[in-house]
């Protein structure tokens, strides 16, 4: 059996022939360029659900999740301190009071705050720290959390720079947690 063929003559005198195989063709081409079209637009549609749909519960239970994450992150430390946690081992007042403390953990820095090391340093003891304890009661409290300021490794003037050095961090809070 051979394939029907359709011809006709267009103005000109020139016999066009198409077979059956042709128009099989083109409506392959047809169905092809409609499922793309219909697939760009699917692609198109937005993939989020309406948030109108979802119930209270879902709603509550974000929200309590949001909050939950809130509390659990401390707001970060002010730029140049280090908040650590750590004892006071020793105190010696003369024009300042400066500590011996043992840093047993570093807890977070704020922006632009050089690295402190866990271990033994000497810091300085800001007068507003303190206002009701005595160099006794810093020794004598225990572990704590305490914020420190980096205030530059300075030497003191008319001074051995290697002797008596002004310390780099200076305690400026105490907190018991």
């Amino acid at each position: 059996m051979r394939p029907a063929r359709l011809s006709w003559r267009d103005r000109s005198g020139l016999t066009i022939a198409f077979s059956n195989s042709y128009r099989s063709m083109t409506q392959f081409l047809k169905g092809g360029l409609v499922l793309s079209v219909l697939f760009a637009m699917a692609a198109c549609t937005s993939s989020h659900t309406d948030r109108s749909s979802s119930t209270a519960d879902e709603v509550d239970d974000s929200l309590a999740a949001i909050d939950s994450v809130e509390h659990d992150q401390a707001p970060a430390p002010p730029p140049g301190t280090a908040e650590i946690r750590g004892a006071v081992l020793s105190c010696q007042e003369d024009e300042q009071v400066r500590c011996e403390i043992r840093i047993d953990e570093v807890l977070g820095y704020g922006a632009s705050t050089p690295p402190v090391a866990s271990g033994m340093r000497t810091v300085l003891v800001r007068p507003v720290v303190l206002q009701n304890r005595t160099t006794h009661d810093l020794v004598t409290m225990g572990v704590r959390t305490f914020r420190l300021r980096h205030v530059g490794d300075r030497p003191q003037l008319g001074s051995d720079q290697n002797q008596n050095s002004t310390p780099a961090w200076t305690i400026t809070e105490i907190r018991n947690r």
